[in-house]
């Protein structure tokens, strides 16, 4: 069997010789976005809540890490995921450090700018109170695990080895 998604065919060989089914590209375009609708609808963990944790159930795997099993994963099985997951407690990487090797070429995230344009800055947001702190918080915890960078006016990355203290 010879499949050609550029000529949008087919060939295959019977008992009566080479058969051939085309396609036309309106339908493959149509399939291919209702494809696209239905698998992006749900590979997107952000886009769908994580159930209640009454529904699940903690367990510690190693050192005081915990993971989280549902409660309606089948009884008679839980025990072997546990013990799984005790035994290859090494090889998940629980933060951004136990991953060492990884190559931050592939960790981070560049946007593909058109050159000769000029970049538009957008109106600054600001947060209320609460949400100030949490802001805070979190960026001074990826700070302190060297997730994210400091980075000044026409200087290059400049990682600090101490987080600065809020202001």
């Amino acid at each position: 069997m010879v499949a050609s998604t550029y000529h949008l065919c087919v060939k295959f060989p019977t008992p009566f010789g080479i058969a051939t089914v085309r396609g036309e590209r309106a339908g493959a375009s149509k399939c291919f976005e209702i494809n696209v609708r239905l698998h992006t609808d749900y590979m997107d963990p952000r886009d769908h809540a994580l159930p209640p944790v009454e529904q699940n159930d903690h367990v510690t795997v190693a050192n005081g890490k915990t993971v989280l099993i549902s409660k309606n994963f089948p009884n008679n099985e839980k025990p072997a995921l546990t013990a799984l997951l005790f035994e290859y407690f090494d090889v998940f990487a629980w933060e951004p450090s136990d991953m060492p090797g990884i190559d931050r070429a592939v960790a981070e995230h560049r946007l593909s700018l058109k050159p000769g344009v000029a970049p538009v800055r957008q109106k600054k947001r600001n947060f209320g109170g609460e949400k100030q702190r949490v802001i805070r918080e979190e960026v001074e915890k990826l700070l302190k695990r060297r997730s994210v960078c400091r980075r000044r006016a026409n200087q290059k990355r400049v990682c600090e080895t101490t987080p600065r203290r809020p202001p």
